[in-house]
């Protein structure tokens, strides 16, 4: 008698689960997976100028860890340093469309929000070299002679210059007459610029940017 009572038990049970399943429509594949993803986030590179900034007539456009300096002198070789390449481009303000000498059309129209200035095609190439600290002037010599080292002495030449920063040269080849390359040390860090050697403007936007550095703290 015991047996028959469970039975009944149970198949009412089974009963009563099924005629609730009924009623949820529950489809295993509609349940979303729980993600274990971090939400990703921008790299920043340590740098004296930031992507997004301007710079002495200069828009810092993107920032990449390398290990060369001018895309010409590798430096993997000296240690306890760290090189940044930065490319900048030069901003230009937009010329206006009309002035008072000529008029717009006669038609009315409806006046336009301000034109921001946009970067030219005139390029910049900022390397930042971040050595060990209170060492700037072994930092220098060490970069130095790895352009004596691998340069070619028939094509290319260093002219050493003290006008820029603490030390400083600039790197000429023969091959690239319409770019100048410069390396200046500032304190603990050296700053290379590659730039139009034929664009004056461009010249004292780079020592307005020696300048700048000289005065960080």
């Amino acid at each position: 008698m015991g047996i028959v009572v469970a039975l009944a038990a149970f198949a009412a049970a089974d009963f009563y689960l099924n005629s609730l399943g009924r009623g949820l429509n529950f489809d295993p594949r509609s349940v979303e997976p729980v993600s274990t993803e971090q939400p990703s986030t921008p790299v920043v590179i340590p740098s004296a100028f930031k992507v997004g900034e301007t710079v002495q007539g200069f828009k810092v456009m993107s920032q990449v860890m390398a290990s060369q300096v001018f895309d010409k002198v590798d430096l993997g070789s000296v240690k306890n340093i760290r090189v940044v390449k930065t490319q900048m481009e030069k901003i230009v303000a937009p010329v206006p469309v009309a002035t008072e000498a000529t008029p717009v059309a006669i038609e009315e129209k409806t006046p336009e929000a301000p034109v921001a200035a946009v970067p030219s095609s005139e390029p910049l190439t900022f390397y930042e070299i971040v050595g060990p600290r209170d060492q700037g002037a072994l930092t220098y010599l060490a970069i130095k002679l790895q352009f004596v080292a691998q340069i070619n002495a028939t094509t290319e030449t260093i002219n050493e210059d003290s006008k820029y920063g603490d030390n400083s040269f600039f790197y000429n080849d023969q091959n690239l007459q319409s770019s100048a390359f410069l390396l200046s040390q500032i304190g603990d860090n050296l700053y290379g610029f590659q730039y139009n050697k034929k664009s004056p403007e461009t010249y004292e936007s780079i020592k307005g940017m020696i300048q700048q550095l000289t005065q960080k703290p």
